[in-house]
Parts: C-alpha cells; sequence; structure tokens
C-alpha cells in the first residue's frame, strides 16, 4: 500500500472514529433531555461527565434552551422540583433541573467546578427532617421538602441568557487550555466551599481518565490535605471527611 492511500485509510478511520463520537454524545444528550430520572437522565449525566471536554459545545448551547421538562421517578430524588421525599433512602440535588438551562448548568458546574450561579443555595428544613428521621416514636414515613430559595419561573427566565453569556465569556478565554485536572487543582486552591465540595464529591463518586492514580496521589490528595490546615471550618471538615474515606489511594 501507498503511502498516499495508508494516509487516506488513516484519515477515514479519524473521520469515522468522530461521527461515533458525536453519534454516541448526541444519543448521551437526548437522554438527559428526558424526563424519566431513573437510568436514563441520571445514567446519562455520568456518562456525560466522563466524557468530559467533547461535550462543552453541545452543554453551553444547552444552557438557552427554554424547556421545561418535568421529571418522574424521582421518588428518592430530593431536588427543588420535588415537595416531599422517603428520608430512609435519598439523593440531593440543589439544581431546579427540571428547567433544562439549570440542567445543563449542574452538569457543566460538576464537570468544570466552578460556580457560575446555577445551585439553588439554603436548600431545605433539614433540622426537621432529621429531627423526625430520629423519632423513634415517630411513624411518619414522608417529609415535606421546604425549599426557601427556589427561583420562581419569572427568575429562570430572567437569568438564563445572562448566565450563559457568562459561561461563553469564560469558555471563550479558557477553553482551548482548559482541562479537567487543573480545574480540580484550581477549585481546591480557590478558598470556595462550593467549588472544593464539588471536588470531593467527584473524588467520592466520579471518574474521569486524565485522574491516574499517579495524578491523585501527586497533584490532587496533597491539596486535599493542606485544606485541612484551612481556617474555613466547613472546609476543614470537608477536606478531613474524604481523607477520612478515601478509597483511590489503595485504588489498584
Amino acid at each position: 500500500m501507498t503511502q498516499k492511500k495508508i494516509l487516506v485509510v488513516v484519515f477515514l478511520l479519524f473521520v469515522q472514529i468522530g461521527f461515533a463520537q458525536k453519534t454516541m454524545i448526541d444519543s448521551l444528550f437526548d437522554n438527559f433531555k428526558s424526563f424519566i430520572w431513573s437510568n436514563t437522565i441520571s445514567q446519562a449525566k455520568k456518562d456525560l461527565d466522563k466524557t468530559g471536554k467533547p461535550i462543552m459545545p453541545e452543554l453551553i448551547k444547552m444552557l438557552n434552551n427554554k424547556g421545561f421538562v418535568k421529571l418522574v421517578n424521582t421518588e428518592y430524588l430530593m431536588y427543588p422540583g420535588s415537595k416531599e421525599v422517603q428520608w430512609t433512602h435519598g439523593y440531593f440535588i440543589y439544581y431546579d433541573i427540571d428547567w433544562l438551562s439549570i440542567r445543563a448548568g449542574w452538569l457543566l458546574e460538576e464537570l468544570t467546578f466552578m460556580d457560575f450561579g446555577y445551585c439553588t443555595k439554603n436548600y431545605y428544613d433539614y433540622g426537621e427532617m432529621m429531627r423526625n428521621h430520629n423519632d423513634p416514636f415517630s411513624s411518619k414515613k414522608v417529609w415535606e421538602l421546604k425549599w426557601e430559595k427556589k427561583q420562581t419561573k419569572e427568575q429562570v427566565i430572567k437569568n438564563r441568557p445572562i448566565l450563559a453569556d457568562k459561561v461563553k465569556q469564560w469558555w471563550t478565554a479558557n477553553g482551548d487550555k482548559w482541562n479537567r485536572i487543573d480545574a480540580m487543582k484550581e477549585a481546591l486552591q480557590s478558598n470556595d466551599e462550593f467549588r472544593i465540595g464539588m471536588v470531593c464529591e467527584f473524588l467520592r463518586r466520579g471518574e474521569c481518565e486524565e485522574l491516574t492514580k499517579d495524578v491523585y496521589v501527586w497533584e490532587i490528595r496533597p491539596l486535599v490535605e493542606k485544606l485541612v490546615k484551612s481556617p474555613n471550618t466547613r472546609i476543614k471538615l470537608t477536606a478531613k471527611t474524604w481523607l477520612n474515606n478515601d478509597w483511590r489511594l489503595n485504588e489498584e
């Protein structure tokens, strides 16, 4: 086979690989925009997060999506769109992900470890839930969720283009050089509770090819260890909690 033919074959292989990846990403985004939480949105989010940088253009485009898709199969999901929960099991998401733009913001912030303003902060009456849960005489099986700072429909509509433009400007300035490991290190050195919390949550649950054992041991864990001396009590506790449950150190 001549050199020219070899180059043509290599080129066609790259085209096929690129097309297959685009098809896979499109399919994941279709599932991510679904109304079915269990095993559809939840799994698509994990797979998109794992894919990393290649999803960013489509994800940023989704920030302007005006859709509102009410979730189903959310019995054990606690998020601003849910009004009650069975406390014995549950998973908290502090984003109003019935809105597709905020659903994109949820994935974007957890992917980049940035705080662009999509998260609902000051979430629910946790104290009341815990009192009921710890009361041996309580027969209550379902608890009401009180999302004190949930955005109104009007606020979501008003903020959507503002936040999307903020992300676009950030990506224009940083996209070429951005990678997941540097983003993680930047967040751990930010002294920002929210961003540090996202990194520690990712270390507990997430996966990406770049986070090898060597990268974790020599570049990431030392930054978490430094946070144990932080004057910020919440940051210190977050770091200690992760380090006390560090399964990655013994990962094969």
